[in-house]
Parts: structure tokens; C-alpha cells; sequence
């Protein structure tokens, strides 16, 4: 069960992926009964995503990614460094492990790594105070903050919904490793208000599985367009073209990984039905 890695894989992933298979298609089509099977099995994965994770739909989108967290984590910096480049700051936890913390790294960035409360073995959440201090500190410079909402070491919980008040309360965007967490404990995104979370389809049960990215939509839409391609676009010309206005497919070009998605939201789904509350409690017993 090494959710640090990869745990084993959900009968429910396994069973879901033999179920698709056989009716395997690509999407954005209803011309024939597999095309229409994937079409809106898809859907329902982006759906399925946002509702486990307490993310109102009006608010936010999912978007399936490659490589996991990582590249959620890599989209995200680089649409923000190229949308503001006057701020030059990005704030990463000190508990971050490579996925949150190798793609913040670049030559035009400043990175200040938090500190967190406590020290050594005894080293616990972000340090608030600490975090205060700093936003004063870079005040204005500060581009996004990156943390992780559970250690993926010591299983920390970081205090994600006051993070992202006192951070937007500076103008400061809050992007949240969540890879730890979807799997351990109830996740509300509505009420801890990031502007993006990520976390990985392998990390939660599913082999083959993409990662997600789940962003508020109206800072999507300030983002530089990222990975053009078929499914992003509503019209295409010669020489323009027209982004679609619709979400997610205006963040998903080419074709996805369709039957890992449709397997990772069949094992949230059964998370769900089984409670995360109760998957917390019995995690927590002693």
C-alpha cells in the first residue's frame, strides 16, 4: 500500500478498464455507438473528478495530464511565468517533494522555500506567521505559492484553507499538490478556494492512469494557451484559429488518455461510496 509511490491497483480500475476496452474509441464524435460510449464516459470522468473533490463545476474544470502531479505541476508554472512575469517570486513549502518542487525551478525565478513549524523530526505544517511575514517581505513580486496539502514523507496536513485566504489576500495565486490527500481524507476544494490542485490517477488506485489538474477557470483563461491541437480549438484557418470557449476542452488537445481516466474516476467513485470521512477515521485509529 505505498501511496507514497504507487499502491496496488483498485479490482474497480482493473474491472473498469476490461469493461471499456472493448467498446474503445476516440472522443468528440457521435458518428458511430463506441465513438458515443467514449464521448460521454469521458464526460462523466471530468464530472466524477470535480464532484470527489468538492469543486463546484461553474468554478473549475479537470483536465486529464501526462505524467501525474508532475505534469500538472510543470503546466501550471509555466503558464504562470509566462502570464505574469513581472512577479518573479514563487513561494514553495519546505515539505515538498520532486513533483512540487523541481518545476518551479528556473533561471528567472526567485524561489523561497517556507519554513515550516518545528524542526528536524520535529518539523510539522507551513509556518503561518512565517508565511505572513514573507508575503509582507515580497510584497507585489509574488507570482504563486506551491504546497503540498499532505506531506508525502510524514503525512503532515498542511492548513490549505488558511494558506490560500492569507496568500489571496496578497494577490498571490495557491497551486496545492494533492496527491496525498485525495486518497486519505475528504478534499474541498470549494471551501479551501485554490486556484489549482493536481494530484495523480496512479497515486489513487489506478494503473494507466493520467494525472489531474483541477484550476479555477478564470485564471485558466489569462494563462497563454498551452499544447495546441486537435479538441482545443472551435475553428481553424490558414493562417488563425479559434480557441474554444468551453472547458476542459479548451485545455485538452489531441487525444487523451481516455480508458485511464474513465478507470481513475470508477475507483473515485467507489472512494466516494465508501466515505473518505470513514477512510480518515480508520486511518487515524490508533
Amino acid at each position: 500500500m505505498d501511496s507514497a509511490a504507487s499502491p496496488l491497483a483498485a479490482k474497480t480500475a482493473m474491472d473498469t478498464i476490461q469493461a471499456v476496452l472493448p467498446h474503445y474509441s476516440n472522443t468528440h464524435s457521435y458518428v458511430h455507438q463506441s465513438a458515443k460510449i467514449s464521448t460521454q464516459a469521458l464526460a462523466w470522468a471530468h464530472d466524477t473528478v470535480l464532484e470527489f473533490v468538492g469543486a463546484d463545476p461553474a468554478v473549475f474544470t479537470s483536465i486529464f495530464t501526462g505524467a501525474g502531479t508532475t505534469a500538472a505541476t510543470n503546466r501550471v508554472a509555466r503558464g504562470l511565468r509566462a502570464a505574469r512575469p513581472e512577479k518573479d517570486v514563487v513561494f514553495v513549502s519546505s515539505m515538498e517533494h520532486h513533483a512540487n518542487d523541481l518545476p518551479h525551478r528556473h533561471p528567472k525565478v526567485t524561489l523561497v522555500h517556507l519554513p515550516l513549524s518545528g524542526t528536524g523530526a520535529h518539523a510539522g505544517t507551513t509556518d503561518m506567521a512565517a508565511l505572513e511575514a514573507l508575503c509582507d517581505e515580497y510584497k507585489g513580486r509574488v507570482n504563486y505559492l506551491a504546497v503540498s496539502a499532505v506531506s508525502n514523507v510524514t503525512g503532515v496536513s498542511n492548513p490549505i484553507a488558511e494558506i490560500c485566504q492569507l496568500a489571496h489576500q496578497h494577490q498571490i495565486l495557491v497551486l496545492v499538490d494533492g496527491a496525498q490527500c485525495v486518497t486519505h481524507m475528504p478534499t474541498e476544494l470549494d471551501q479551501w478556494q485554490p486556484d489549482f490542485f493536481a494530484f495523480s490517477g496512479h497515486k489513487a488506485y489506478t494503473p494507466c492512469s493520467p494525472g489531474v489538474l483541477v484550476a479555477r477557470k478564470s485564471v485558466l483563461q489569462s494563462l497563454p494557451e498551452q499544447d495546441l491541437g486537435g479538441g482545443s480549438v472551435d475553428t481553424v484557418g490558414y493562417f488563425d484559429y479559434q480557441l474554444s470557449s468551453s472547458y476542459p476542452e479548451r485545455e485538452q488537445s489531441g487525444t487523451p488518455n481516455i480508458v485511464g481516466a474513465i478507470a481513475l474516476a470508477s475507483v473515485l467513485q467507489e472512494l466516494k461510496t465508501v466515505g473518505m470521512d470513514n477512510v480518515a477515521a480508520k486511518e487515524s485509529r490508533k
